[in-house]
């Protein structure tokens, strides 16, 4: 195996010392277990995929499908042989979001009541990127007029029951610094916010996710995005850890979400964070009812 030079070795995660628990120790019996634990390692480390291809000779796709868990015939043999011969793997990696300075003033904090247009520039801009092909630039436009705008967003502000938090700053790649690539902003700096999620507390408003989301209490995470720039970069999952603390704090038993059935990249990145498809439910743009899968992840 060919060694790393000793400026990567220095930023990557250290293995825990012997008698030290670490942060995720998961079972690999699969490439899709495999795949989830390269990804949390990466983000752990602050890397991208584009990253870890550069530094092996290798091309960002195939990183991508080794996280995906993408079958191969190598593979599969690999498993079977593991199972056949009553092996047991596991990786154990540090949380990406303690390497990325959650709860230490790097990144995500509640939104302000004045931020209502900042967070609507930043939903204009990022929900067209999970719209599936087929949606018109109308329905865009009249479904972020009717439930983004600036209204929208002064009204969700103001609702005891919705909780938005957001990731003010940019995104940062230069050599030497990678652990320093996401950084925050004070608020007086005029950095615009990089991305937000919504929460809802209380009981779900949807006849079909009321009947597959029987846990109570239950928390919706209804809007979860971030800008195209920082996709990869960790910003997304730093978001999903505060996310999901907030819905535990909030007393939830379960979090749940609905995702757009076409939408393949956020059903890969929410599996990684241990939500499991339970149901089906339908959601309007424009004239058009799209089917979003249902998804939950227990809190208790």
């Amino acid at each position: 195996m060919t060694s790393h030079p000793r400026d990567d070795r220095a930023r990557l995660s250290p293995l825990p010392e012997a008698g030290e628990a670490p942060a995720r120790v998961d079972r690999v019996d699969s490439p899709e277990a495999l795949g989830r634990a390269l990804a949390r390692a990466r983000y752990a480390n602050g890397l991208t995929q584009r990253e870890v291809a550069a530094r092996l000779g290798i091309s960002q796709r195939y990183v991508a499908e080794l996280e995906a868990g993408k079958p191969s015939l190598h593979s599969e043999r690999l498993f079977a042989m593991i199972r056949a011969v009553g092996l047991e793997l596991r990786a154990a990696a540090p949380d990406p979001a303690e390497r990325l300075g959650v709860g230490e003033g790097w990144a995500v904090r509640p939104a302000r009541a004045d931020e209502a247009q900042a967070l609507h520039e930043l939903a204009a801009a990022t929900f067209p990127l999970a719209c599936p092909p087929h949606t018109t630039p109308d329905a865009i436009r009249a479904f972020i007029d009717e439930h983004l705008s600036v209204a929208a967003f002064e009204r969700y502000l103001a609702d005891p029951d919705r909780e938005i938090l957001v990731f003010p700053g940019h995104l940062r790649i230069r050599a030497g610094h990678r652990r320093a690539a996401l950084r925050a902003f004070a608020p007086d700096d005029l950095e615009p916010l990089l991305g937000y999620t919504m929460l809802v507390h209380g009981e779900p408003g949807d006849e079909d996710v009321r009947r597959v989301v029987t846990a109570r209490p239950a928390t919706e995470l209804s809007k979860c995005y971030v800008r195209a720039e920082a996709h990869g970069g960790g910003t997304a999952h730093v978001l999903m850890t505060a996310s999901i603390g907030a819905a535990r704090a909030r007393g939830a038993r379960v979090i749940w979400l609905g995702v757009n059935n076409e939408n393949e990249r956020a059903q890969r990145f929410y599996g990684k964070h241990g939500f499991e498809r339970i149901g089906e439910k339908r959601f309007k743009v424009g004239d058009r009812y799209e089917h979003d899968d249902v998804l939950a992840r227990a809190l208790a």
